[in-house]
């Protein structure tokens, strides 16, 4: 499915992608179209229980909130794409812009994320959760806008366990450049673990997490960090403050919190502060 003409492209308002594979959407303008008082979540462009299906050379146009209130209308609302039980998904070349959540990956497997540019989001630019066999690589986050006053925790990627019965795995994260050169408290690469962290049990540590090479500029503490996980490994990566130093801005660091029997390979990083916490690794 592409344009036919690439000076004018098609304009798609909504899209629901179910039980169907093989499909390229190349060269489209994902228009999201809000209407007042806007739910946050609202999901306008779904794939559902699907195969090989690509998203290429597209722009994902989110809308601003209205009709909400103060310090929330103007941000960004909805979910620009949201992927659920599918598998070999391909989103590259794409530009994200202004929406609440640039996309969410669920229940999925066989991801490529890669060469997007990711910016204006009010909360976060890409999420996963229960997904398999993962590369992002390549991507551009930067110049998100919380709402202000209403105590928004933005993170550039998130990965969570919440509402899930099992954990990601398998995931590199390579090569990305993530900034938010005003100095607003933007997490960087964020993999928590919220259901062992709240008491659940070693069956739903992360698998697999490889973060390389990746450039964080930002004013949050957690440049990377990576909770209850095995066979990780965090190398290569830059991550420095955005602002003033002296300006009392967060400087954002290297963090992983695991146990010390976990395979963990944590090397040639430069940040502020490197955390670790074990012994063995």
């Amino acid at each position: 499915i592409v344009s036919a003409d690439p000076k004018d492209p098609a304009v798609v308002t909504w899209l629901y992608v179910q039980n169907s594979s093989h499909l390229v959407f190349d060269g489209i303008v994902f228009d999201y179209k809000a209407v007042s008082n806007p739910w946050t979540s609202e999901r306008p462009f779904t794939v559902d229980s699907s195969s090989h299906i690509t998203f290429q050379n597209s722009v994902f146009d989110g809308d601003l909130a209205r009709g909400v209130g103060a310090g929330v209308d103007g941000t960004g609302t909805g979910i620009g794409l949201y992927v659920k039980h599918s598998d070999d998904i391909t989103v590259v070349g794409n530009e994200f812009h202004e929406f609440f959540r640039g996309a969410f990956f669920n229940y999925s497997s066989d991801l490529t994320i890669q060469d997007n540019n990711v910016h204006s989001m009010r909360s976060d630019g890409f999420n996963f959760a229960d997904v398999d066999t993962v590369l992002i690589e390549g991507n551009h986050f930067h110049s998100f806008n919380k709402a202000v006053g209403t105590g928004d925790h933005a993170d550039f990627i998130q990965f969570w366990t919440t509402h899930t019965t099992t954990p990601s795995s398998n995931v590199v994260i390579n090569g990305n450049l993530f900034e938010q050169p005003d100095g607003q408290g933007i997490q960087g690469i964020f993999i928590g673990n919220e259901y062992v962290r709240h008491g659940g049990g070693e069956h739903m540590y992360y698998d697999g997490m490889t973060i390389t090479n990746n450039v964080i500029h930002t004013a949050h503490t957690h440049g990377i960090a990576v909770s209850y996980a095995d066979n990780v490994t965090v190398e290569g990566n830059v991550a420095f403050t955005a602002g003033d130093a002296s300006d009392g801005k967060e400087r954002p660091g290297i963090r992983i919190y695991t146990d010390e029997d976990k395979s963990v390979s944590f090397a040639n990083n430069v940040s502020r502060t490197l955390v670790g916490e074990g012994s063995g690794w």
